[in-house]
């Protein structure tokens, strides 16, 4: 059974791309307003939200994400600038990854594979006290290049 994902973003270019190259390996749901990603949490799907969205901040919605499905993997897409915002949400849990933009296939494959892997570790789904600390250390190294 594939792994269910949604891609929240405002860019209809960008979610019809991940949508083509993701859809082989993934059950892939998109949406560009927050009424529909908001209906598509129902399915408890891993989450994959740009930072800046026009109703909400990508990162309030993760938030709201955590609370309302806390079995959903969640992954903040966000570009170099914003990156200092996450780290509370990093560090708590409420993100557990993220990717910068531009992303490509291959980034973002990585990402979904990272996300596979941390869930196989834990053993289970939901988030643990310090279940950032993978996310901080790609933090970490996102900082160090931009230094």
């Amino acid at each position: 059974m594939k792994i269910s994902i949604l891609y929240f973003d405002d860019d209809p270019v960008l979610l019809d791309i991940f949508r083509e190259m993701l859809s082989d390996t993934y059950d892939v749901q998109t949406a560009s307003t927050l009424s529909e990603a908001r209906s598509a949490l129902a399915q408890c799907p891993d989450i994959i939200s740009d930072w800046s969205m026009p109703e909400m901040s990508g990162t309030d919605f993760l938030r709201e994400a955590a609370r309302d499905c806390p079995d959903g993997f969640r992954v903040m897409l966000t570009g170099y600038g914003q990156v200092g915002d996450v780290f509370k949400e990093i560090s708590s849990g409420v993100i557990q990854l993220f990717i910068t933009k531009p992303w490509d296939e291959s980034d973002m494959r990585e990402v979904l594979e990272r996300a596979t892997l941390m869930r196989e570790r834990k053993g289970h789904l939901r988030p643990r006290p310090g279940g950032g600390l993978m996310a901080l250390a790609s933090f970490m190294n996102v900082l160090a290049g931009c230094v």
